[in-house]
């Protein structure tokens, strides 16, 4: 796997996962929004008895378990890789990766945190990059 690959983990599951809760969101609006008179008899023999709801709601709550098992992934996987980030001696490696993979800042604000132009945050990023591959392929 590659260095970035390992490091874009959290992002996407933490993207993978709001799109769940998003679709969750859906099934449970589309759940209270279906209305069905259940005074009503139900005289179709080739009409499903069970009410249209709750397959609404058995889709969110799937989802939900799913979402939990998602979250819980991702804080092993940002453990793993943010044990693998204190492992780099320079301070700016670290708080650069970190911000960029951990907290998903953008490269404006890493720059203007660490004092230091757009350009050379790229550079920084660079190398940081180098000297997690090699602390990984010595792990």
């Amino acid at each position: 796997m590659k260095i970035k690959d390992y490091l874009k983990m959290p992002y996407r599951l933490t993207k993978q996962i709001a799109r769940h809760k998003r679709e969750m969101e859906h099934w449970r609006t589309m759940a209270y929004s279906l209305n069905q008179d259940p005074s009503k008899p139900h005289y179709n023999p080739n009409r499903a008895t069970s009410a249209s709801f709750e397959k609404c709601l058995e889709m969110a709550d799937s989802l939900e378990h799913t979402i939990k098992d998602e979250e819980e992934r991702l804080a092993e996987i940002k453990e793993d890789v943010m044990s693998n980030i204190i492992k780099l001696e320079d301070t700016d490696h670290r708080m650069l990766l970190q911000m960029r993979y951990l907290t998903f800042d953008s490269w404006q604000d890493i720059s203007s945190t660490l004092c230091y132009s757009e350009s050379y945050t790229y550079k920084i990023h660079g190398r940081a990059l180098e000297c997690l591959q090699d602390i990984l392929k010595k792990g």
